[in-house]
């Protein structure tokens, strides 16, 4: 009795364990049962690169199958219309009338399920079409040409000329071609409709790439040391009409558009700023700077005492010299008139000024030697930058 009383609290606490979560624990009396375990089942891709046309009433699909389908379903409207083999890469259709029409290509799988549906849409028209359209750029002119022809037998109200998707042009029935000036650089697709009787024809299409002037390249400057002269050299990216040479923003030179180099022949000292543009037809190059200065003074070193530096007296033509340095450095034998800009002393005018220098050494005691004799200069800042 003890035993049949062990084996009921043992069920019981099986049932209990069972009713806790424990499916796998069963009486030897229940018969077993396998349940299938399946991987999870995945869609197919999509078909790829759909593309729709029209020709008058016809129209034409075709794709590329991004998966092994089981069948291929064609859409338009959201409504069934055929049911392909699943190699199936086309399909055409004769539609009753003209208007715009949406299809969608659905691929299904050997398990049942479906891709996500591939769209377009084309516009129907039982007016034909221009044919042998054609689009080219002229980068001289720096514009895109287009030509067509007309159907035979039928006179437009108008023909439409749109890029990339935008009307551009709305021209006469009997245009056959069209200019597009001086469109930005950038890919585009055009297409050209006949209208008649408020109804539109069929598009053709063209593309053509609008492409930039090559610059001109590597421009330095250097200065000619027996002349003086400040010589521009540069590569040019292609062959241009002229070259314009430019110095503070001013034109001052155009060359001949195979011309590399650039002589000028200048007074003052200075900054001088110079851009080089080349000019091709109706377009030109982005423009290319350089800049640099010229002027510099020179003095031989003093050799007697220990000399720590020199004092730089400067004052404009015409006027005394100022009773305390305009600026001081330290013992070189050598300074670029820059450094007077850069300190304050010489102005940014644009118009040349005449100017004198003299120097003072001195020691590290403050003794001070007499003021050399004085040298004249010319000076003047030819740049677009501030300088202030």
């Amino acid at each position: 009795m003890k035993t049949r009383g062990v084996c009921r609290s043992l069920i019981v606490a099986s049932a209990l364990l069972c009713a806790t979560g424990c499916p796998s624990l069963k009486t030897s009396r229940t018969s077993s049962s396998t349940v299938p375990v399946t991987a999870e089942e995945t869609a197919p891709a999509a078909p790829a690169g759909l593309v729709c046309t029209s020709n008058l009433l016809d129209v034409f699909l075709a794709w590329e199958n991004s998966s092994d389908y089981n069948e291929i379903r064609i859409t338009r409207g959201g409504a069934l219309v055929a049911t392909l083999d699943g190699a199936a890469v086309s399909f055409s259709e004769t539609v009753s009338a003209a208007g715009t029409y949406a299809y969608e290509v659905i691929g299904a799988g050997d398990t049942g399920l479906s891709s996500a549906p591939a769209s377009c849409s084309v516009i129907v028209s039982a007016l034909p079409p221009v044919s042998a359209l054609a689009c080219a750029f002229d980068a001289y002119a720096n514009e895109v040409r287009l030509g067509w022809t007309l159907p035979a037998g039928v006179l437009y109200d108008g023909v439409r000329v749109y890029r990339n998707g935008v009307v551009i042009a709305q021209l006469g029935g009997s245009a056959a071609s069209y200019t597009d000036p001086a469109p930005p650089v950038a890919s585009y697709r055009y297409q050209v409709f006949g209208v008649l009787g408020g109804q539109m024809s069929g598009a053709a299409s063209c593309s053509v790439q609008v492409t930039a002037l090559a610059s001109i390249l590597a421009l330095v400057w250097s200065v000619d040391s027996s002349t003086g002269d400040i010589v521009l050299a540069w590569r040019n990216g292609q062959t241009y009409d002229a070259i314009a040479v430019c110095c503070g923003g001013e034109e001052i030179a155009v060359l001949d558009g195979a011309e590399t180099q650039y002589r000028y022949s200048h007074v003052p000292y200075g900054i001088y700023e110079f851009s080089v543009q080349g000019s091709y037809g109706e377009r030109a190059t982005a423009v290319v700077r350089c800049e640099g200065n010229v002027g510099r003074v020179v003095w031989d070193a003093d050799t007697v005492g220990n000399v720590t530096g020199y004092h730089v007296y400067v004052w404009a033509e015409g006027r005394t010299t100022p009773p305390e340095p305009s600026y001081t450095v330290s013992r070189v034998t050598a300074m670029p008139l820059l450094e007077l800009l850069n300190g304050g002393v010489l102005p940014t005018t644009r118009d040349p000024a005449n100017y004198q220098l003299a120097l003072a050494a001195f020691d590290a005691y403050g003794n001070t030697s007499d003021l050399s004799e004085s040298i004249a200069f010319a000076w003047q800042v030819l740049s677009t930058n501030n300088y202030e």
